[in-house]
């Protein structure tokens, strides 16, 4: 941390616009810096309190390309030694390039303009925002206000949006050695339920992120109005916003997988027959490898059938097929419950369970009363 008197503070930042929102007590302002490298570069300064200090500095070592980096933190002493010392976080302020119109946009203001996303662009957009609260979270800080509007436009361009998350004022440190934040932060629509009633989790953000990316899609939060596009994004949205906060995916890293999924980041993923395969889908090691030696069990057994009649067809559905169905299709299966169970975790295992004991009583009863009855 930087420490400076006020008048090494007047100096080293030439402030030419107030940002502040209104009552707002802490000042939000842009400023010109020297930069080291020669020059001048436009910078943001905001005033923060000593607690949000200690943040912005463990976020000061921790560069992502999808975050706005903070470039210093600064401790003000005032010249008497009578005012009481003021911080302030000096961050990148973020331009849309390829906007001829404004200097700086957030996702909100650029939706405004342009319409919703793509399913293409907004997947893309939700991929470069989970690496950069990855990183956070990594630097163990949860931002907690996650939202359009503190998500900053850096390319415009439609064929390869690029955004950075701005404003961690309101974040949380996860070290168990700072004092507890009971402080309630967040926008109502994105706000994770237990950030009301309980400390704040990792997927508190998770949830936040599936809001925006249902409202790049629609306009407007899940509450409001659900997305009913791809079934891909739809589960990926649906398990992002569960309400029980262990429901969710564990963190932002693993939320990304599924996105680039759905993406078709992979190669795998963009072969049409394969992806939709029961094994193949999730991305899973153990889930392909029995996949693949269960696919292979299954061509030599259908290979054999037709010297087997009904007996080995019989074999094939209830002792390869049938088990696929219970190890690899119970979550698409459960699509078809009612929303009340699969936002509701209690139930939605419930019904996980009952499924699973079902498929394995199916088994049983073939076992027992067909196959060994017959001569």
């Amino acid at each position: 941390m930087f420490v400076m008197s006020q008048n090494e503070f007047s100096h080293a930042f030439s402030v030419y616009r107030d940002l502040t929102p209104e009552k707002r007590a802490q000042k939000t302002m842009l400023a010109m810096m020297q930069n080291p490298d020669g020059g001048y570069i436009t910078v943001v300064v905001k005033e923060i309190d000593a607690k949000r200090a200690a943040l912005h500095e463990r976020l000061n070592h921790c560069y992502n390309s999808y975050m706005a980096h903070i470039l210093m933190v600064i401790c003000v002493k005032s010249d008497d030694g009578m005012t009481p010392e003021q911080y302030y976080a000096v961050t990148e302020y973020v331009c849309a390039k390829g906007n001829d119109e404004e200097e700086s946009l957030s996702l909100a203001q650029y939706i405004e303009k342009n319409g919703l996303l793509s399913e293409e662009q907004a997947v893309s957009v939700a991929i470069q925002i989970c690496e950069g609260l990855q990183s956070a979270h990594e630097a163990g800080v949860i931002h907690r206000d996650i939202k359009p509007d503190n998500i900053m436009m850096a390319d415009c361009n439609p064929d390869h949006l690029q955004v950075k998350i701005i404003d961690f004022g309101g974040g949380k440190q996860l070290d168990a050695a700072v004092a507890p934040d009971y402080t309630v932060v967040g926008t109502i629509g994105f706000q994770a339920p237990e950030s009301l009633s309980s400390d704040i989790l990792p997927q508190s953000d998770v949830y936040s992120l599936g809001c925006l990316l249902n409202f790049m899609l629609t306009g407007a939060e899940p509450v409001v109005k659900k997305y009913r596009g791809s079934r891909e994004i739809v589960s990926i949205i649906e398990k992002a916003t569960f309400l029980d906060s262990y429901s969710r995916y564990s963190s932002a890293e693993a939320m990304e997988r599924w996105l680039q999924r759905a993406a078709g980041a992979r190669k795998i993923d963009r072969i049409p027959l394969l992806r939709e395969l029961p094994g193949f889908r999730t991305g899973s090691l153990w889930k392909a490898i029995v996949a693949f030696f269960g696919y292979g069990v299954m061509g030599v057994l259908l290979g054999e059938w037709k010297n087997q009649g009904i007996e080995g067809l019989l074999d094939i559905m209830f002792l390869m097929v049938w088990p696929f169905v219970i190890c690899f299709n119970v979550g698409n299966v459960l699509q078809f419950l009612p929303e009340r169970f699969r936002k509701s975790s209690g139930r939605f295992m419930m019904a996980r369970i009952i499924l699973i004991l079902c498929g394995l009583a199916v088994l049983v009863i073939y076992g027992v009363y067909f196959r060994d009855a017959t001569p």
